[in-house]
C-alpha cells in the first residue's frame, strides 16, 4: 500500500540522514572502515526500496523502472567492493545470463553487465552459461496451482535441447562439459557469423512452471554481443537444498527476480 510506502520511504531517509550528520563521531568511537560498511548497508535497504516500489519494467519508461534500476544498483554496488572494501581484488559474480550480458535486456533496459563493461572495459570478462539437459530448482509459479503450492521451490527436469538451440550446437561440437572462449573468435568468417546470429539459449530465472517446457524457455541470443565466454554444461542436476534453504509459497503478485 502506498501509506506503508511512504512510511518505509521516510524511515530510509532518516537513517541517510543520521549516518550523513554524525559519520564523524561514528567513525571516532569505530573506524573508518566500520562506518563505511554500516553506510553501504544502508544503501543497499535504500535501493531495494527504490528498485521494488515500482514496476518491474514499463514501456513508456523503461529507464526508470525496478528492473532497470536492479541492474544499475547491482553494478554500483560491485564497484563500491572494489573500489572501498577490497582495491585491487578480482572478483567473480555468479548472476543469471541477463544481468551479466554486455547488452540490453527487454529491449531498453542496460544489464548489469553492460554498467560493468562501462566501468571497466576489457576487465570485465563475462561468461555466458547453457546446458543440453538435466535439473534445476526454481520456484513454481504455474498460474493453475492453489495459494499453499504457488512459488514453492522445487526441481524441474528439462530436455534434450532442441534442434537449432546453442545447447544442441555445443553438446553435438565436443564430449563432456567445457569452456569456449569467445574473444579468440577470428574477426569475420563462419564461425564469427555463428556466434553473431540469435541462437535460443537457456533463460531460466527464479520462476518456472511446467508449461514452460512446452514453451520456447530459451531465448535468442547472438552470443557474441554478449558474452566474452561460454560454459557448457551437458547434463545439470538441481541444487541440494540444506533444511534452511527450504522456499514455502509467494503471495500471487509477487513475482521474483531472475
Amino acid at each position: 500500500p502506498e501509506e506503508a510506502k511512504a512510511d518505509i520511504a521516510r524511515g530510509l531517509r532518516a537513517v541517510a540522514g543520521y549516518l550523513a550528520l554524525n559519520g564523524g563521531s561514528l567513525i571516532g568511537e569505530s573506524s573508518r572502515a566500520e562506518f563505511e560498511w554500516v553506510l553501504q548497508h544502508s544503501r543497499i535497504a535504500a535501493q531495494f526500496y527504490d528498485a521494488y516500489s515500482r514496476p518491474l519494467f514499463d514501456p513508456e519508461d523503461p529507464a526508470s523502472t525496478g528492473g532497470a534500476l536492479r541492474d544499475r544498483y547491482m553494478a554500483q554496488n560491485i564497484r563500491w567492493l572494489l573500489g572501498t572494501a577490497y582495491p585491487g581484488a578480482k572478483m567473480v559474480v555468479w548472476a543469471h545470463n541477463g544481468h551479466v550480458s554486455k547488452e540490453v535486456w527487454g529491449g531498453a533496459i542496460p544489464a548489469m553487465g553492460w554498467h560493468l563493461e562501462q566501468a571497466f572495459g576489457e576487465a570485465y570478462y563475462a561468461f555466458g552459461f547453457d546446458f543440453e539437459r538435466g535439473g534445476f530448482q526454481a520456484r513454481h509459479l504455474d498460474p493453475e496451482l492453489g495459494d499453499e503450492d504457488y512459488g514453492v521451490l522445487r526441481e524441474f527436469l528439462v530436455g534434450p535441447a532442441r534442434e537449432g538451440s546453442m545447447a544442441r550446437f555445443l553438446a553435438e561440437a565436443a564430449t563432456g562439459d567445457f569452456v569456449l572462449d569467445l574473444r579468440s573468435t577470428p574477426r569475420r568468417g563462419p564461425v564469427r557469423d555463428f556466434f553473431a546470429t540469435p541462437l535460443p539459449m537457456a533463460n531460466i530465472g527464479a520462476g518456472f512452471a511446467e508449461a514452460y517446457l512446452t514453451q520456447a524457455w530459451r531465448s535468442p541470443v547472438p552470443a557474441i554481443d554478449h558474452y566474452d565466454g561460454l560454459i557448457f554444461i551437458r547434463e545439470t542436476t538441481r541444487a541440494r537444498p540444506n533444511p534452511s534453504g527450504q522456499r514455502g509459497p509467494i503471495p500471487r503478485q509477487t513475482t521474483p527476480g531472475g
